[in-house]
């Protein structure tokens, strides 16, 4: 007996059955032949090694650099240049002697005062850089004796002012072509602001001498003051205070000196 079996569309079923089945063996097929080559290809140390390093260790987190703190960044130095129209040093000069009394105080004037205050992350890591040119100096201006008051009062005749300024810019004192500048520079060396000290040290003559003056300091964001009031001696620096007549007209060893210098940001 034969029977017959019907059945529309059966066999177009199994026919994607079978495709779906062949592609599915020959993608797994292609797979293990891609994982032994790379066994193959590996080194065998390199397959130990991986082996053998525990799981928690094989993935690390990417560490992130630490970010920099507003804190941490140190403050941008400034540098002010010193205004020379606004500075000035005063250098009082007194007579001294059995005649004295014929002779005068004196006052010498320094305007042209070139040079920079820098102010560091600190007060310690500031400094004050300054030149003066001895040529410019200025002697016995009556405008600068009137306002030095009563020791001062007596108008030197200006033949004796020349011969005053001749004799500070010889080699007996100040020696002028050869060592045209004064040169100091000064650091903070204690104190409380605004009432500073400084280490300062003077250069005269190609001789260099450090004092320890005190400083007034004034600050604004466009302008540094700094003023003070001090002494030193001639001899210090090598200097032989000038003398006539055999000592009895000389000038002290001692000079006081008066400083104001105004800075402003260097532009």
């Amino acid at each position: 007996m034969t029977y017959t079996f019907k059945c529309n569309g059966c066999w177009s079923s199994m026919q994607q059955y079978f495709n779906s089945l062949l592609i599915v063996t020959v993608m797994a097929l292609m797979v293990t032949a891609c994982t032994q080559q790379a066994s193959r290809t590996m080194p065998e140390e390199a397959q130990v090694a991986a082996d053998t390093v525990p799981p928690e260790m094989r993935r690390r987190p990417v560490e992130k650099k630490p970010e920099i703190s507003p804190k941490n960044v140190l403050p941008r130095v400034r540098v002010f240049k010193i205004d020379s129209n606004a500075s000035e040093v005063r250098i009082y000069a007194y007579r001294s002697g059995k005649l004295a009394h014929l002779g005068y105080n004196h006052l010498i004037v320094g305007k042209d005062i070139q040079g920079t205050i820098v102010l560091g992350n600190t007060a310690k890591e500031s400094r004050v850089d300054i030149k003066i040119p001895v040529k410019t100096l200025i002697v016995d201006d009556p405008h600068y004796r009137k306002e030095a008051g009563p020791e001062f009062k007596t108008q030197p005749p200006q033949s004796d002012i020349e011969v005053t300024q001749r004799n500070l810019l010889s080699s007996i004192i100040l020696d002028a072509e050869n060592y045209p500048l004064v040169i100091v520079s000064a650091k903070v060396a204690g104190g409380k602001f605004p009432d500073l000290e400084l280490d300062v040290d003077v250069e005269i003559r190609n001789v260099k001498k450090r004092l320890r003056i005190p400083a007034r300091l004034e600050k604004t964001e466009d302008r540094i003051t700094a003023s003070g009031d001090f002494t030193f001696h001639q001899t210090d620096f090598g200097i032989e205070p000038f003398s006539l007549l055999k000592g009895a007209l000389t000038v002290k060893d001692e000079v006081r000196i008066q400083y104001r210098v105004v800075a402003h940001p260097s532009k």
